[in-house]
């Protein structure tokens, strides 16, 4: 596909990197520099995963229990199967880390 397909009305296409992608590569950086004191880098660590929580809130709020029902059988056992697994393999990783 050529690249004027990604262009909305006004002609203008959208940034090869989101800018909260760009933002999190700069703090990211810095952190690990060691540029952002301590205290600064913990509460930001908390709100990120305050944020997370409620983004995933919010999925699961707008999530329609009778449209997941009428994908069907197999796809919800399939969302199931990988969940599982993902958990597993979590677990697994965090055992072989503290092992």
């Amino acid at each position: 596909r050529r690249h004027a397909d990604f262009a909305d009305e006004s002609g203008k296409r959208p940034p090869i990197l989101p800018m909260f992608v760009v933002g999190f590569l700069i703090f990211a950086t810095l952190n690990s520099l060691g540029f952002i004191p301590a205290a600064i880098a913990d509460a930001m660590a908390s709100l990120s995963r305050w944020a997370l929580l409620v983004s995933i809130a919010a999925v699961g709020m707008k999530t329609s229990l009778k449209r997941i029902l009428d994908v069907g059988g197999q796809a919800i056992a399939l969302i199931v199967a990988e969940t599982i697994f993902i958990a597993l393999f979590v677990l697994i990783g965090v055992y072989v880390v503290h092992m």
